[in-house]
């Protein structure tokens, strides 16, 4: 389950290597990048091994409506929310649903994009332009504070929390990584 799945790095990157029998469902809405994988889909769904089902339904997440839909598919082995958070109105609700379509050992991969390295090549820029960055210093502070609730509160819904820190919150560039973290599931 693929929620918010727009563009579909993670799928696009590891297109070749999608495993015999596996099902995609993603959930986004309608202009957004997910237009897109629906097109890339209907060109490449050739090339996927047998039994591989990917589909794209147009609902908001946060909706009610997705909800009556998504559990109504049954139990998801793993649940993907990537790149969402900022967008999320009511994280706790999302992740009380998320966690009640989730096995018992399922996973849920979701990003927070707060802490990064980002702050610190900022604070080299700065550096080398003789320029003030004392304010970063107060941005990852309050990076680190979000980040420290997020953490708190998926814990409240799910019994193992790792958190990852990303070389920057703009990109995921190790899809190859997750894919394979993903298929272990």
């Amino acid at each position: 389950l693929d929620l918010g799945c727009g563009y579909a790095e993670l799928w696009r990157k590891n297109w070749a290597d999608i495993p015999k029998g596996l099902q995609i469902w993603g959930y986004d809405l309608h202009g957004t990048w997910a237009d897109n994988f629906v097109e890339y889909i209907s060109k490449h769904k050739s090339e996927l091994p047998e039994d591989v089902k990917i589909e794209v339904e147009f609902m908001d997440v946060e909706t009610e409506e997705a909800w009556i839909h998504i559990p109504a598919k049954g139990k998801y082995d793993c649940v993907i929310a990537h790149y969402i958070n900022n967008v999320l109105h009511d994280k706790e609700c999302f992740f009380e649903r998320v966690r009640e379509v989730l096995t018992d050992t399922g996973m849920f991969s979701f990003n927070g994009a707060y802490v990064n390295d980002w702050n610190a090549w900022l604070k080299e820029v700065f550096a080398d332009l003789g320029e003030e960055s004392d304010f970063l210093e107060e941005l990852t502070s309050q990076e680190v504070l979000k980040r420290d609730e997020l953490y708190t509160m998926l814990s409240r819904y799910f019994g193992k929390v790792e958190s990852v820190l990303l070389p920057n919150n703009w990109h995921f560039g190790e899809a190859d990584d997750l894919f394979e973290k993903l298929l272990r599931v």
